[in-house]
């Protein structure tokens, strides 16, 4: 599918197909890195685009520079007038599934806390899932 970028000269046909082939291991292998993932967490707000950006963030040049080319590759932000920021996916993505596990993450000695707690004959099921159903509606 890459191979027909010379058929088509609007750039963004071309990007949509390199875009085509995109999995969610790919998307997961750079926001799981603690780079990707700072990036891709200030970019919701704009990362303008200057010279000591990456000091701002903590990050090396290379970390920088090597994390929002593999951003832009898979679509998740975009440069625009100076400034990175999500693109319509990466706004998805930001609001929906990823703050969804962000959250689950969040929340993980709760959910730990039930699991226990369904092992441990002292309590009843009904007890558990009485417990169970407080823990997810907070």
């Amino acid at each position: 599918m890459l191979n027909q970028q010379y058929k088509y000269p609007d750039k963004t046909i071309f990007m949509a197909n390199a875009m085509a082939n995109i999995t969610v291991k790919d998307v997961f292998s750079v926001l799981s890195k603690e780079d990707g993932h700072a990036i891709f967490l200030a970019a919701r707000d704009g990362i303008k685009a200057t010279m000591q950006i990456h000091a701002t963030l903590k990050l090396t040049k290379k970390q920088y520079y090597t994390r929002i080319q593999q951003l832009v590759k898979l679509g998740l932000i975009e440069k625009v007038d100076g400034t990175y920021q999500h693109t319509s996916m990466g706004s998805n993505l930001y609001s929906g599934p990823y703050y969804e596990l962000s959250e689950l993450v969040r929340r993980s000695r709760e959910f730990s806390m039930i699991d226990m707690l369904k092992k441990n004959s002292r309590f009843s099921k009904e007890e558990i899932d009485k417990f169970a159903s407080k823990v997810n509606q907070s």
